[in-house]
C-alpha cells in the first residue's frame, strides 16, 4: 500500500500533537496529546491493514521520505517500507503499551461557541505568537463580536 500526501501531512500534524502514534486497522486515524488536553481524529483515504504502533512519528516519516514513491507492506513486527524495487528498510513497531492511544471515539460536548476562523487569519496569528513568543493565544468576545 501507499500512503497519499494528504496522509503523509496529517500524521506530521499528528505528530505536533504526540510524538507516537497507534495505527489501527481501517480508514480513521486518532491520536491524544500526553497531557490528554489535545485530541484529533481524520479518516484517510486508505485502508490500514493491521494495528501497528508508531513510537516516533517524526523518524518513521523521515524514512518514508527517503523514497521517491513508497510502497508499505505492513506485518505484525514491522512495516517494510520500500520504493517497490530492491530498496528496502524494515521499520519495527512499537508495542501498545509503549504508544498512547486515543479513545476508538472521539465524543466532544456541544459548542458554547462557534465562529469561523479563515486560513489567513490563523496563519497571521501563529506568525504573530511565533514573533512575540507567545505560547498562548487568546480569542476575546467582547460585545457580540471576536
Amino acid at each position: 500500500m501507499e500512503l497519499s500526501k494528504e496522509t503523509l501531512t496529517l500524521i506530521k500534524n499528528f505528530a505536533g500533537i504526540n510524538g507516537s502514534l497507534m495505527l489501527k486497522a481501517g480508514s480513521k486515524l486518532a491520536t491524544i496529546s500526553e497531557g490528554k488536553n489535545v485530541m484529533a481524529e481524520a479518516s484517510i483515504t486508505e485502508t490500514l491493514p493491521i494495528d501497528f504502533g508508531i513510537y516516533d512519528l517524526n523518524e518513521f516519516l523521515n524514512v518514508v521520505s527517503l523514497f521517491q514513491t513508497t510502497a508499505l507492506d505492513f506485518s505484525e513486527k514491522y512495516v517494510l517500507v520500500s520504493d517497490g524495487g530492491s530498496s528496502k528498510i524494515k521499520y519495527f513497531a512499537a508495542g501498545e503499551g509503549v504508544v498512547k492511544s486515543a479513545p476508538t471515539t472521539i465524543k466532544f460536548p456541544g459548542a458554547d461557541v462557534s465562529f469561523t476562523l479563515e486560513a489567513s487569519q490563523l496563519a497571521m496569528i501563529q506568525r504573530t505568537s511565533s514573533v512575540l513568543k507567545a505560547s498562548d493565544v487568546s480569542i476575546v468576545g467582547a460585545e457580540g463580536k471576536l
